[in-house]
């Protein structure tokens, strides 16, 4: 699931506060984690200087490059990274006031969360957690789980951790067990987490990248300072979108027993995921 630009529209963002203009890349620039100061003698300078320059320019290019890739903004739930290994996590999730408990054949965590008596289990893939589950200790009724299921998309939309392409909640008059029974309908609802403090610097460095090496090619050479400013938004914006399409939280409504329901909640680490490597 790919955030597009045109969800984007009502985010109100400071881009020239964060973003350097192209001007701001031919005299250089501060990226996170290193400083590369670029002197540039007006019309003095001779063409060696002028050479140097663009390989001192597509060498901050791919150093921002490589320190993107290095790292990844993962989901976090209670403010822990969904990584490690199962126990790991389960370790760090039982810090914050959760007990283990039986539930069929395996162990699960007990407690409360957003006000609600809850389950959490931990889900792998190999030896790598890759997502986190939160279910409903109690199951509810139809009328209550409606009322449950759309409080939390309105908390989620309400809440500037987290962004959503649309309405997810459930209209009133709506039958959710006969849409269920007869029609197979699923109610689920996806929101993601905005990047933190490690996903603005990969988003800074991929933007700063992206734009030092057009800028070198000359790409962008014949577009007006309004036009390559917008250009840099529009490639802050794509990174923005593409890594916060990749903290997925979502969730959906369950029937455990015959019109008993509960909401199953899971917080995703898609990048501990296979993704196709195996095929």
């Amino acid at each position: 699931m790919v955030l597009t630009l045109t969800a984007w529209a009502a985010i109100t963002i400071s881009l020239k506060k964060v973003l350097p203009t192209t001007s701001d890349l031919e005299r250089g620039i501060a990226v996170p984690r290193f400083v590369f100061i670029i002197c540039i003698y007006g019309n003095k300078m001779r063409s060696i200087n002028e050479i140097m320059k663009r390989y001192i320019l597509t060498f901050c290019a791919f150093v921002a490059l490589f320190f993107a890739s290095a790292q990844n903004d993962i989901t976090q739930f209670l403010g822990i990274p969904i990584d490690g290994t199962k126990s790991e996590l389960m370790s760090k999730i039982k810090k914050k006031g959760f007990k283990k408990t039986k539930f069929g054949d395996h162990t699960v965590l007990t407690g409360r969360f957003n006000d609600t008596d809850v389950n959490i289990d931990v889900v792998t893939n190999g030896d790598r957690a890759y997502r986190v589950m939160v279910w409903d200790s109690h199951p509810s009724n139809e009328r209550m789980i409606k009322i449950r299921y759309n409080n939390l998309c309105y908390q989620l939309k309400n809440n500037d951790k987290y962004l959503s392409q649309e309405d997810w909640s459930i209209p009133d008059n709506e039958d959710i067990s006969y849409e269920m029974k007869v029609n197979g309908k699923s109610y689920q609802a996806v929101f993601f987490q905005w990047p933190t403090e490690i996903g603005d610097s990969i988003i800074h460095d991929q933007t700063f990248a992206n734009i030092m090496l057009r800028t070198l090619s000359g790409e962008l050479s014949n577009l007006s300072e309004e036009d390559r400013h917008k250009e840099i938004e529009k490639v802050y914006l794509e990174k923005l979108s593409a890594l916060s399409s990749n903290k997925r939280v979502w969730f959906n409504i369950s029937e455990q027993e015959f019109d008993k329901y509960v909401i199953v909640m899971y917080y995703e680490n898609v990048y501990n995921l296979n993704n196709g490597r195996d095929l």
